[in-house]
């Protein structure tokens, strides 16, 4: 499923992602795969507010979680949202 970071808590290292259906998702800095990319261990470096990510939904007993979270990177020549990899 595909989203966008609506909250972050970057001292916690969690934040929410809003769905394309809608709904909030958790999310923990453990749960992003491709955060070895960015060059800082801080969660607050490497996702922000209005960042787009790709995600796989789940349930839990604590509600909504996001796990396997690709954050995406925009190509500011084209605009078009691409997946930080490395």
């Amino acid at each position: 499923m595909n989203g966008c970071v609506v909250k972050t808590y970057p001292n916690k290292s969690f934040g929410f992602i809003r769905g394309d259906d809608g709904k909030e998702y958790f999310l923990h800095r453990s749960s992003i795969l491709n955060f070895h990319v960015f060059r800082s261990s801080d969660f607050y470096s490497c996702i922000k507010v209005g960042d787009y990510v790709e995600f796989t939904p789940t349930v839990t007993a604590e509600g909504l979680r996001a796990i396997h979270v690709l954050v995406e990177m925009k190509n500011s020549a084209e605009g078009i949202p691409q997946s930080k990899t490395g």
